[in-house]
């Protein structure tokens, strides 16, 4: 009872249209052909995911082979905190994103994952530019990231990475299907709201059903809005001050 249940404020940015800038004008800024669909993917690091290059070629692959039912291109946001191999890769369809200005330079590592990693911190332009990102893509994809409820607070598709790359063959605990069985991530699984890809064939295929029709899991995906974001509105912060008012009446 002394519990009041008003939602996450970094969602009220999936509302706000004055962020949002023309598609022209956020793929110029990011180099991307306005004539081809997004796929926007977020790597975890090196830590979580070791295989996202692979994955990534296999992607790039697939649009150069004709695979996919559009024209498409990838943009690869890096976790702004921890490296990927990804950042090695040089793909014609390929965009590379790394947030935060001050990510240029790395730090030794606290956190135990990596022994280095890079020094950053969030600043609005990286806010407005992650909201574009999101807002601009036409299929998301991670690997048991946050950034499944950020796409899904923007009603964008989400595909996860179940797998160990090229259809790699390791036992559970080495394997990057444990990670799905964290309590905090089986509610999402729970829902439907974004499909689970058990092979790079599968994963091609899950962006490709999306691009397809965009409307699929929409319903799901408003299930967590509802249940899980507590369905943001863009009136969290107003929420939030409301109640820490109505405690101060009291």
């Amino acid at each position: 009872s002394q519990i009041k249940e008003v939602g996450f404020i970094q969602f009220d940015t999936s509302t706000d249209q004055s962020l949002i800038v023309p598609r022209e004008e956020f793929f110029k800024k990011i180099g991307a052909d306005p004539n081809r669909k997004l796929i926007l993917y977020s790597t975890s690091g090196d830590w979580k995911n070791p295989y996202d290059d692979e994955v990534v070629e296999a992607i790039h692959k697939a649009i150069e082979d004709g695979g996919f039912s559009e024209p498409v291109q990838i943009m690869a946001r890096f976790h702004p905190k921890y490296p990927s191999k990804i950042e090695k890769l040089e793909l014609k369809y390929l965009i590379k994103d790394r947030p935060c200005k001050s990510g240029d330079e790395k730090m030794k590592s606290l956190d135990g994952v990596m022994n280095e990693v890079f020094s950053f911190s969030f600043t609005e332009e990286d806010v407005v530019h992650l909201a574009n990102s999101i807002y601009h893509s036409d299929v998301t994809v991670n690997t048991m990231s946050t950034m499944t409820l950020d796409a899904v607070s923007f009603d964008k598709p989400v595909v996860l990475i179940n797998h160990d790359g090229l259809d790699r063959k390791l036992d559970y605990w080495n394997s990057i299907r444990r990670a799905y069985d964290e309590e905090h991530y089986t509610s999402i699984m729970d829902m439907g709201a974004a499909k689970m890809s058990d092979s790079v064939a599968e994963t091609i295929k899950h962006i490709n059903d999306y691009l397809v029709d965009p409307s699929l899991d929409k319903e799901k995906r408003e299930l967590v809005r509802d249940k899980v974001l507590f369905n943001p509105e863009g009136k969290v912060a107003k929420r939030i001050a409301e109640e820490v008012l109505s405690l101060i009446r009291e």
